[in-house]
Formats: structure tokens, C-alpha cells, sequence
């Protein structure tokens, strides 16, 4: 993939993939596949160099911001690619520490 002229490369921990679409769906109104939003998703936090991605409080099923948080395990730079591995870790609501 290439992002802001940089040959970018993404990857997401498998093991924690169900865990992130049972939350996901669990706390989102939407019928879009995951594999429809999984490179969007990565692409976003890759971007803004972020470790999570916000749902605002009107597309969730609980009225609130959700915010589903990742770890970033590795990123190897090279002059010509970046690699970026990303670890799905929990969600909350509002930025804070309201997690089930």
C-alpha cells in the first residue's frame, strides 16, 4: 500500500481478530463486513499514527463513543517500506476507563 508517497505495509494480529469483531459488533450498528472495514481501519491509525480508532456515540448501540485500542508491536523502517503490526487489545467509552 502506498500512503503519503510511502510503500507501507500493515498487518493485524490473527489471534485477536475474532476478539475485535465480536467487540466491534457487539458495540456497533452495522451490517458492513469486517473485511470491507479492516483495511480502512488500518489505513486510518496508519495514517494519523494513531493505536485506535473512535465509533462516534451515534452509530454505537450504547449512545456513547467507543474507542477500540491496539498496541502497536513493531514498526521496522527501511529506506523503502514500513512495517506497521497491529495488536487488538479492548475498547471503551469516552477516551476513558469505562470498560466492561
Amino acid at each position: 500500500m502506498n500512503v503519503n508517497g510511502k510503500d507501507i505495509s500493515m498487518f493485524y494480529d490473527m489471534k485477536n481478530t475474532e476478539k475485535f469483531i465480536n467487540d466491534f459488533y457487539s458495540q456497533v450498528n452495522t451490517d458492513v463486513p469486517y473485511e470491507v472495514l479492516k483495511s480502512d481501519i488500518l489505513s486510518l491509525m496508519c495514517i494519523r499514527n494513531l493505536n485506535y480508532f473512535k465509533i462516534p456515540a451515534k452509530k454505537t448501540q450504547t449512545g456513547k463513543d467507543v474507542f477500540f485500542r491496539y498496541e502497536i508491536l513493531e514498526k521496522n523502517f527501511t529506506k523503502s517500506k514500513t512495517t506497521y503490526l497491529y495488536k487488538y487489545l479492548s475498547y471503551d467509552y469516552n477516551g476513558g476507563n469505562d470498560h466492561e
